[in-house]
């Protein structure tokens, strides 16, 4: 919604009302098939249990990951290896479940609300803060000694960071469509683009079929106009 001191502050309070904690990667196992764990049936970062519904399309042997997305982890973040698999092609597939098994999940967790923060914090110009937050939650993220914290100097180098620590965090987690959606709205002009046998299908930034139709059903129901298609 553009409301970035509310959202700070609900952030802020979010965050200090939750007694979950961040996972150190550093103790994870990458070789193993889902590597982030669950403690009593819950996972260590997820805040309430919640298991999303997705298409076959999304699924861990189907979906690939977009190569663009893989080659953004550097040498020493340990989310590349903790998050992404290798298929026999040479293409890569998702396995940092927060469920301990295979399933997606849209719960918040402290990452999400710290990168909120950090987020917030930049676009109000609080830099210090901002380098904070974002810095907490990488150096869990990080092989030990590899990582170097973050410091800004304008607000443009740290909402550019930010935002790109937010894609390479919250991978399969039902948050990358609205934030795209947002971004095209404060001109960001992201266009996606697929290509598939051959063919290649492309969504210009603000485009109408970003909004998804409104079934029928509540239509006829409720009496509400389909969104524009």
């Amino acid at each position: 919604m553009g409301e970035y001191e509310k959202a700070l502050t609900n952030a802020e309070e979010a965050l200090g009302s939750t007694s979950t904690i961040l996972i150190d990667f550093n103790t994870l196992n990458p070789d193993e098939d889902y590597p982030i764990p669950t403690t009593n049936n819950t996972s260590g970062e997820m805040m309430y249990w919640t298991v999303l519904l997705y298409a076959d399309q999304l699924d861990q042997s189907i979906a690939k990951i977009s190569p663009s997305l893989y080659d953004m982890y550097s040498k020493g973040d340990l989310r590349k290896d903790i998050y992404f698999g290798k298929n026999d092609d040479n293409t890569y597939f998702f396995k940092g479940m927060h469920l301990g098994t295979s399933g997606l999940t849209n719960t918040p967790t402290p990452a999400e609300l710290l990168l909120t923060i950090a987020e917030c914090n930049a676009r109000l110009g609080n830099l210090p803060q901002s380098a904070n937050a974002l810095n907490q939650l990488l150096v869990k993220r990080w092989k030990v000694g590899d990582f170097t914290a973050y410091s800004f100097t304008s607000n443009e180098a740290a909402l550019s960071t930010v935002l790109e620590e937010r894609r390479k965090e919250l991978v399969m987690r039902g948050l990358r469509w609205p934030d795209i959606k947002r971004s095209n709205r404060d001109g960001y002009n992201i266009t996606l683009s697929r290509t598939v046998n051959g063919q290649t299908f492309t969504l210009p930034p603000n485009d109408l079929r970003y909004a998804i139709a409104i079934p029928e059903n509540v239509i006829e129901i409720g009496g509400i106009q389909q969104n524009p298609r």
